[in-house]
């Protein structure tokens, strides 16, 4: 990935992230507007509009971008879990519950 493109993966994160963030409120999406976008990240109008057609494709992209997220944080957690257990079991043997050690 040469620089350019570092820097646009970036942009397009802040956005997603900024999405989220602004939506986390009490108010939720009725408080989601471009210019609150440009406000909070600094990335201007057409910026925007160049990565994303329009708000509604933003709003998916911020949701599957949540989802990728939270998806990572999940096999994070059951990878430690396992490690955990293959710990324990190399130390005190215990009956296998539905891990590998492959």
């Amino acid at each position: 990935m040469n620089g350019f493109e570092k820097r646009t993966f970036a942009k397009k994160e802040q956005l997603l992230q900024a999405v989220l963030e602004i939506i986390n409120h009490p108010s939720g999406i009725k408080v989601l507007t471009i210019q609150k976008l440009v406000d909070t990240t600094h990335i201007s109008r057409a910026t925007i509009f160049k990565y994303y057609a329009s708000k509604d494709q933003l709003l998916k992209q911020a949701f599957i971008y949540y989802l990728d997220q939270m998806n990572q944080q999940a096999l994070e957690i059951l990878a430690q879990k396992k490690r955990l257990y293959l710990d324990l079991s190399s130390t005190y043997p215990v009956k296998n519950h539905g891990y590998s050690s492959t």
